[in-house]
């Protein structure tokens, strides 16, 4: 009994370093973004170099940015096509949420609603991933762990009937 609430201890800390590991990589995109955008002398918004991620040019390969203002045309990845990604109404500051992607795939989106030099009005600029990028790393490890423990539980019930036998 020990054996499996370690597992569900050991396997719950573990995902929980993968969240927040997933999520500052996110953060890190998402202020490389902010950092990059820029108003032309037209008040159109641009970017002054692309977000350091190839996965944001490569189409529906899970990895989005958008940078929505309320007049202009959102900028965004390559990796969104023809699609927009669906950003939460209202809040200043930043979010964290699950939403569905342009391919059904959940995805996790961290946003925030910032207000350029020269802006009259705010821009909401979004990073999402592909959760099932969590999920993937995830897995291996509680495979692993699974077995180890299995193995650990055999090997520790096998030197307690020796030991009981011997005794």
């Amino acid at each position: 009994m020990a054996l499996t609430v370690s597992g569900f201890v050991l396997a719950g800390l573990f995902g929980d370093y993968v969240e927040r590991n997933f999520d500052a990589r996110l953060q890190v995109l998402l202020e490389s973004l902010i950092a990059a955008a820029e108003l032309d002398v037209n008040g159109r918004l641009f970017l002054m170099r692309p977000p350091g991620e190839a996965r944001f040019d490569q189409p529906f390969s899970g990895w989005y940015w958008q940078i929505d203002g309320a007049s202009d045309v959102p900028l965004r990845s390559r990796s969104l096509w023809d699609e927009t990604l669906r950003l939460a109404p209202g809040e200043e500051g930043s979010r964290r949420y699950s939403t569905a992607g342009p391919n059904g795939e959940r995805l996790r989106l961290m946003q925030r609603h910032i207000t350029l030099p020269g802006a009259e009005t705010p821009y909401v600029v979004a990073v999402a991933a592909d959760l099932a990028e969590l999920v993937a790393e995830v897995a291996p490890f509680n495979v692993t762990l699974g077995w180890s423990l299995g193995i650990l539980g055999l090997g520790l019930l096998g030197a307690v009937l020796i030991q009981v036998r011997f005794g």
